[in-house]
């Protein structure tokens, strides 16, 4: 029997934003905190989230804080088996500077597929 691997929901545009995924405990309110954004925007920048039922690990379009949270580097999609170390190893740069120019992130050792780093300038 061979049973396909599900299909990765699909990955909200998101222009000017970065993608953020959701954590145990969070709610589209206390991300829209978290980020300094209306709740309403959060919302209207993620149509197909139901935000009543957020799912650990589901993807969310931050919309607009790119240039506030990335100024001088580039964003970086986190891929499957990734982690703070094998990023910065790639990248050239420290762990401790990567955790840092990403302190959105609230645990570094728990980064999901999908979401976006910044990667700072060397």
């Amino acid at each position: 029997l061979c049973i396909p691997p599900p299909e990765a929901p699909p990955v909200p545009d998101c222009p000017g934003g970065i993608l953020y995924a959701v954590r145990r405990g969070e709610t589209l309110s206390s991300i829209a905190r978290r980020f300094g954004v209306r709740l309403r925007d959060l919302e209207r920048a993620n149509p197909d989230i139901d935000p009543d039922r957020l799912q650990i690990g589901q993807i969310l379009c931050i919309p607009d804080v790119a240039s506030d949270l990335c100024p001088d580097g580039r964003l970086y999609t986190v891929r499957r088996g990734d982690s703070f170390f094998t990023i910065a190893r790639r990248f050239r740069v420290s762990v401790d500077l990567l955790v840092r120019v990403n302190s959105w992130i609230p645990d570094p050792a728990l980064i999901y597929p999908g979401e976006q780093l910044c990667i700072p300038p060397r």
